[in-house]
């Protein structure tokens, strides 16, 4: 499976379950309402936050990647 692929895979996940997905880890983050969904195969994961009926995709990052750190 290709990473694009797998970064569909989760967004058609979060149309479904974005609520009920855990905050970011990071609390700065999660203090501002940001959630993440990990991708299936691949080491990523997406940043969203959820405005009203919709769902905003801002970041996605390698595992490795310290997110809270990296410039806007």
């Amino acid at each position: 499976m290709q990473v694009w692929t797998d970064a569909y895979n989760a967004i058609e996940r979060l149309a479904t379950a974005a609520p009920m997905l855990k905050d970011c880890d990071k609390p700065e983050l999660a203090f501002h309402g940001y959630k993440k969904i990990l991708f299936s195969k691949h080491d990523y994961c997406m940043l969203y936050i959820i405005k009203g009926n919709e769902v905003y995709i801002d970041r996605i990052y390698h595992s490795l990647q310290d997110y809270s750190k990296l410039p806007d």
